[in-house]
């Protein structure tokens, strides 16, 4: 008798629960919302996950022809009369000139980290995921505030607290991205928060904000010193532009440039060296033509990749066979 008391409390608990949900929602004013297929009560879109499209086709794709595709990505790959890539060309031939704009800034910035990973490729094993990871991260936040967050050198310690602190946000920022939430799937949980990601993602975009700020603040507070990373160049825009320059504007396009060119790019060099290693004779094309190209004693300069046709094929390959985003997002969580 006490069971049946019990589970009928806890039934007309939840039964009210729904009833003020809904009136909620009727009274409030709706969202304008994209077009989204029809839900069921309690259990939302959970009914519609299947397998992502990419992995659903792929025995499809297999059997087609898509060789006229290939032709015409080849076509847009040789495309080098871009404006960004004769803007850079133009900067790269005039280098001896020096000229103080973001781009001879940038360029120079990229010779710096090869050098470091290949002294450390010299002494023994490494862990390419770990190192091609570091890589791209150190490049970025090198050309964002001049600073190198991975690796050992004079310029950065393993136990300084804003590395530590940077690599920790970033490890939670790929972690908490790629998560799902059962709460876009279920409406349910969303009361509860179940497994506590709200909390978690609200407590990280403040821990990101705070950084990101301390940078900004730390660039105006050495303005005499006249740096020339990219936030250098927003804060110098947001005296003559303060409405579309704000510190938050900044903040947001640094995460676009991480988020953006560092998990992806890589991911592509991960690829592309387990396909060199699967396909010994293409390395070994790779490598020859490294060799009769720049030399066995000199490391590649930007200005050689025009140079190294095979290689951009062997990377265009590689970004056919396996992109880093197959299908792009149409929607961000919320």
């Amino acid at each position: 008798m006490e069971y049946i008391v019990i589970y009928s409390f806890f039934s007309l608990l939840f039964l009210l629960a729904v009833a003020f949900k809904f009136l909620l929602q009727t009274r409030t004013k709706h969202k304008h919302l994209p077009p989204s297929p029809p839900s069921l009560p309690i259990l939302g879109h959970l009914h519609l996950i299947k397998k992502p499209l990419h992995r659903e086709f792929v025995p499809l794709l297999r059997w087609i022809d898509h060789g006229g595709l290939e032709k015409s990505l080849t076509r847009l790959a040789k495309r080098t009369d871009s404006f960004w890539q004769a803007l850079i060309d133009e900067k790269r031939s005039k280098e001896e000139q020096k000229g103080n704009t973001i781009i001879d800034h940038l360029l120079s910035l990229q010779k710096s980290q090869p050098e470091y990973y290949t002294d450390q490729i010299i002494k023994g094993l490494i862990m390419l995921k770990s190192m091609f990871s570091e890589l791209t991260f150190n490049i970025i936040m090198r050309m964002v505030a001049g600073k190198r967050y991975y690796g050992y050198g004079e310029d950065v310690k393993v136990d300084d607290e804003e590395a530590r602190q940077f690599r920790e946000i970033m490890r939670e920022v790929f972690k908490y991205g790629g998560a799902s939430n059962p709460g876009e799937f279920v409406p349910l949980l969303r009361w509860i928060d179940h497994g506590g990601l709200e909390k978690s993602l609200t407590r990280l975009a403040k821990r990101t904000d705070s950084f990101w700020q301390a940078l900004i603040d730390e660039k105006r507070s050495k303005e005499e010193q006249k740096g020339n990373t990219i936030i250098d160049h927003l804060l110098s825009l947001q005296k003559s532009q303060p409405e579309y320059y704000t510190d938050q504007i900044i903040k947001g396009l640094i995460m676009v440039l991480i988020l953006a060119g560092t998990d992806t790019s890589s991911a592509t060099l991960e690829w592309a060296m387990a396909n060199l290693l699967n396909h010994p004779d293409v390395l070994k094309k790779v490598k020859v033509e490294l060799d009769n190209q720049i030399g066995e004693d000199k490391l590649i300069d930007e200005s050689d990749i025009s140079k190294l046709s095979y290689l951009q094929s062997t990377i265009l390959e590689t970004l056919r066979l396996y992109p880093t985003a197959p299908l792009l997002l149409p929607h961000m969580s919320s």
